[in-house]
């Protein structure tokens, strides 16, 4: 299913969410398009980067879509304001 993706500059992609069963759990995964997000992104979320993904839905058909929002800065350990 496509979804809307913000990144925390607030460019908007579009990104594939697919349904996986493994063993008895089910589990959903970003596979599509998800490179671009990390491309786009490649100076700042670096290994150690705290992140929160954010789940939200557009009216009027409640389209689902996620934010990514950056909380630790991996150079300086910092909260960002």
């Amino acid at each position: 299913m496509a979804i809307t993706f913000v990144e925390p500059c607030l460019s908007v992609f579009t990104v594939n969410l697919t349904k996986w069963n493994i063993g008895s759990s089910l589990s959903y995964i970003i596979n599509g398009g998800y490179s671009k997000v990390l491309k786009s992104n490649k100076n700042s979320l670096k290994p150690n980067t705290m992140v929160q993904i954010w789940l939200f839905r557009v009216q009027p058909n409640s389209q689902l879509g996620f934010a990514l929002i950056k909380l630790i800065d991996e150079k300086d350990g910092h909260a960002i304001d």
